[in-house]
């Protein structure tokens, strides 16, 4: 198994993995290719020289060329089952297997959650360079227009990287423009926005509400933050049944691909005083 990172997000894939292998009795090796496109191919042929039977994979397609990526993958000799990439423009007979979460659907979602809550004028904010950066917004801007949201100029903000310059900036901008709710991508960016909404002026959540996205970290913010939660455990057990019954007696590799709907957990980011009195 290859995996981008051990310390961030996939450490509760691998331990679905770790479920469905033991259960199994099937010996798991794990590394990391640390979103580093050249350590992923050493990690692809190390595991093969191993005598690894298949693969699991979250390959760095964001960061390298993707048609070579998985032509490459496709090639291998063992069965490779992807894990939260899915192959994009790709033939639809396209024979790699791929388990997911449905990230336009989680942006989506977080849409929705905000407007149930009486939020109209929403904004975004996240990162240009990673995996799931477009499919984010695409959810997020199909459910502006599907629930007829206002779609204010500027509220949508995008960067390979964050400082505190360019997030506070985004929370006076955000100030400016009365924008009553922020979906998030990742954790950490929304973090590391909330003493920057605060100096412009926002009391979180009555005046704003945040959601992030990921839910890695954002338990344990200032302000707990209500996040969209992929379904980590589970697309690790999902991959790694999929890969065990390629491998088989019967040798069944029809290809499969699953898209698995992510949650939002609410936390005090967008619970406000009158909501938590209406619950109680």
């Amino acid at each position: 198994m290859i995996v981008p990172s051990r310390t961030y997000y996939f450490p509760t894939v691998v331990e679905g993995i770790a479920e469905v292998a033991g259960a199994a009795g099937a010996t798991l090796r794990i590394a990391s290719s640390e979103y580093d496109d050249a350590l992923e191919i050493r990690r692809i042929r190390e595991l093969l020289a191993a005598g690894c039977a298949g693969l699991l994979i979250t390959p760095t397609l964001h960061l390298a060329d993707p048609t070579a990526r998985l032509d490459l993958l496709r090639a291998l000799p063992t069965p490779v089952v992807l894990m939260e990439r899915m192959p994009t423009d790709s033939p639809p007979d396209d024979g790699l297997s791929a388990v997911c979460t449905d990230v336009v659907a989680g942006g989506y979602a977080a849409v929705r959650h905000l407007a149930r809550r009486g939020r109209r004028r929403l904004g975004f904010l996240g990162r240009r360079d990673t995996a799931t950066a477009d499919a984010a917004l695409r959810g997020y801007r199909r459910a502006i227009d599907d629930l007829t949201l206002v779609d204010l100029p500027g509220a949508v903000a995008r960067r390979d990287s964050w400082d505190d310059v360019a997030l506070a900036d985004y929370a006076h901008r955000a100030h400016s423009a009365g924008l009553d709710g922020v979906v998030c991508l990742g954790d950490r960016e929304a973090t590391a926005l909330l003493p920057h909404l605060a100096g412009a002026g926002f009391s979180l959540p009555d005046d704003l509400a945040l959601v992030a996205f990921d839910d890695e970290e954002a338990a344990n913010a200032p302000l707990p933050l209500t996040a969209v939660s992929p379904p980590k455990r589970e697309i690790g057990r999902l991959a790694a049944t999929t890969l065990l019954r390629m491998l088989g007696r019967g040798g069944d590799r029809a290809p499969v691909r699953m898209l698995l709907q992510p949650v939002v957990r609410e936390r005090a980011s967008t619970t406000t005083r009158l909501l938590r009195a209406r619950m109680s």
